[in-house]
């Protein structure tokens, strides 16, 4: 037996086709976005189905700096760049997912901080909400609730974006790579311009600056991998991943401008606490922020591919950020890609056999950290105590998984879910993808709403004596020597040369 609905009916009932899935693909942009997370289901399909989408070529002003606004943007496809004061801001684009003109919803006589220009070859297309629309779907007591909570940060990120490089004052050591150094940096007083005020150290505003010294990145042919690192970063915002401010580069280095992240790694809690393990309520309270963005960058099409305890840091207010994209790629969901990269323990068989992997490999190797972190010890680990990453990968592909008898069913069964040898088989590896992990009953009585808004109290929150505290990073020697970058271009052949000369263009 079979339902049938003529298309006059169709259309008087539900509306045309084209307009439906209209609605449908920007309530899936709005679900992604932070911004909006605290809002129901059916207040996203509302203001879904509000939206109009309005397209600008390349070049076009979308909004004009200091003039009179009254709409909202969100950008579906292509990329816009920032421009200020008549100069463009280097380090502001604003890519697919991200939004702008909030300040306009909130005040009729509000002007435009900045003006913002399509670049895209293709044009920008982008859903637009006007200031009327907007209250008469949430209200005008949610409206502003909503708005400014993120206006004073959306502030700051365009005051950072402004930064010059000659305008970073380094404090100290905050850690070592195999290209270069993390610094601890704020942002020099103009002491001419500027008062005394904030001396107390409350509007000091900490970074950190990564150097990778370029010789060293050429050498070990990472000039790709670190420019795709920073075009997937420039393209995601999430409360619980590492926030790019800027890149720079001088003849020898190339820098990124990060988000300071004060709490330190979360190898270094595990490694704190007793037994080395975490109690099941706080292990499940770090998967879950792990989750939420993985389940951002995965409805990008980005795989990340390097999770493990060092690579989570904790923010001040207790939460975690994912860092480290060097091994993040972007991948069409119907795609697979076949590099083999990550740490040997949180592998995934597919990622091992070269049969192709995508964003299925992270949700396995959520299940390892979940186990690490209630057990201490990953699943798949060398017995020896060696770490031969031979005799790790032939534990994964045997797949025997067994836990202590001190860890409950919920655990047992979310682990044992996400470490599915079959993607297909696994949790997550359905058409709803990492969503699938989230409603799972290991989190059942945690709100993901509540969690972005950072609603939950955490299970520690670092100490701080002050905005420049390092305490919580590693003390250790580093190589402080940069080599020449001409120099070691000059011992490259010809080819080569003339490649890696225009190998950090990007910066």
């Amino acid at each position: 037996m079979c339902l049938a609905l003529d298309r006059s009916s169709f259309r008087r009932h539900l509306g045309d086709l084209e307009s439906i899935m209209g609605v449908n693909m920007r309530h899936r942009v709005l679900q992604c976005m932070p911004l909006f997370a605290k809002l129901s289901n059916l207040e996203k399909l509302r203001l879904a189905e509000a939206f109009e989408t309005e397209t600008f070529p390349a070049e076009t002003e979308i909004v004009t700096e200091d003039q009179p606004g009254d709409k909202f943007y969100v950008i579906h496809t292509g990329m816009a760049y920032t421009v200020k004061g008549g100069q463009r801001i280097a380090n502001a684009s604003i890519n697919e997912g991200s939004f702008f003109g909030e300040m306009a919803l909130l005040n009729e006589a509000g002007k435009r901080a900045a003006t913002v220009v399509a670049e895209s070859e293709g044009g920008v297309a982008c859903f637009t909400l006007t200031r009327a629309k907007f209250a008469a779907v949430l209200g005008p007591t949610a409206l502003t609730s909503l708005v400014k909570a993120t206006s004073a940060e959306r502030q700051n990120q365009l005051e950072q974006a402004t930064i010059k490089f000659e305008d970073l004052e380094r404090h100290g050591f905050l850690g070592a790579g195999t290209f270069g150094i993390v610094y601890l940096v704020t942002k020099q007083k103009n002491q001419k311009k500027e008062s005394k005020a904030g001396t107390d150290g409350k509007d000091i505003k900490p970074m950190a600056l990564k150097c990778m010294k370029k010789a060293q990145v050429a050498a070990n042919s990472m000039t790709k991998s670190i420019d795709s690192e920073r075009r997937l970063m420039s393209s995601v915002e999430h409360p619980f991943l590492l926030r790019l401010i800027a890149t720079f580069q001088d003849s020898n280095q190339v820098y990124m401008l990060l988000d300071f992240v004060v709490g330190g790694e979360l190898f270094s809690r595990l490694a704190n606490s007793p037994g080395g393990k975490l109690a099941w309520a706080h292990s499940r309270f770090y998967a879950a922020c792990v989750v939420s963005a993985f389940t951002h960058l995965h409805a990008k099409e980005i795989i990340y591919r390097d999770l493990k305890p060092e690579n989570l840091l904790i923010d001040r207010h207790g939460y975690l950020r994912v860092v480290d994209f060097g091994f993040a790629k972007k991948v069409s969901r119907s795609s697979s890609t076949f590099t083999i990269c990550g740490t040997p323990e949180y592998l995934a068989p597919e990622i091992i056999t070269r049969k192709g992997h995508n964003w299925g490999v992270d949700n396995y190797a959520v299940g390892i950290l979940v186990y690490e972190m209630e057990v201490s010890v990953s699943p798949f680990m060398d017995p020896s105590g060696e770490q031969n990453p031979m005799t790790i990968q032939k534990n994964i592909l045997r797949g025997d998984l067994r836990f202590p008898k001190r860890i409950n069913e919920r655990t047992r069964k979310f682990v044992t879910d996400l470490l599915m040898k079959q993607p297909g088989r696994r949790l997550g590896g359905g058409k709803r993808g990492t969503i699938e992990v989230a409603e799972h009953d290991y989190f059942k009585e945690l709100d993901f709403k509540l969690l972005l808004m950072k609603r939950y109290k955490a299970p520690w929150k670092p100490p701080r004596a002050d905005p420049l505290d390092r305490s919580n990073f590693d003390e250790y020697e580093v190589d402080m020597q940069v080599p020449n970058y001409a120099a070691w271009l000059k011992k490259q052949n010809g080819a080569d040369r003339k490649k890696l000369e225009r190998a950090f263009d990007g910066f």
